[in-house]
């Protein structure tokens, strides 16, 4: 029977603090984020508890402040779509619509007034 302190082997510490653990773990296990701050969670007792504390509280702040930017940033997007995929090519086609009536109400315009002309001019003659 192995005693408590050597399953792997070696002496570890009878207090067991984040460095110890990181020790403890293989290179090619990176803890993920959750594992982390469980390991941290879990060392709080040997840390100064209200700067624990106040660091978990401001990483949520954090947190939630990129969840509303990513929200926002999505909304933004979602517009920007809107302006390019419908609104700019509504207005671009209106545009040349309002022009092509304009040039013809013109082209209208000086057919009308080279009528005239030629009638002021014929009935003098």
């Amino acid at each position: 029977m192995v005693p408590p302190g050597r399953a792997t082997g070696r002496l570890r510490p009878l207090l067991v603090t984040a460095r110890a653990r990181a020790y403890n773990t293989p290179m090619s296990a990176t803890p993920s984020p959750g594992r982390r701050l469980r390991n941290a969670w879990q060392a709080q007792p040997l840390a100064i508890p209200g700067v624990f504390n106040a660091l978990v509280a401001r990483m949520a702040e954090i947190r939630t402040m990129v969840w509303r930017l990513a929200k926002e940033v999505k909304k933004t997007q979602r517009r920007v779509n809107a302006l390019e995929k419908i609104v700019i090519p509504d207005v671009l086609e209106t545009r040349a619509f309002i022009e092509g009536v304009l040039e013809e109400r013109e082209r209208e315009v000086f057919f009308v007034q080279k009528i005239l002309k030629g009638r002021l001019l014929g009935d003098r003659v």
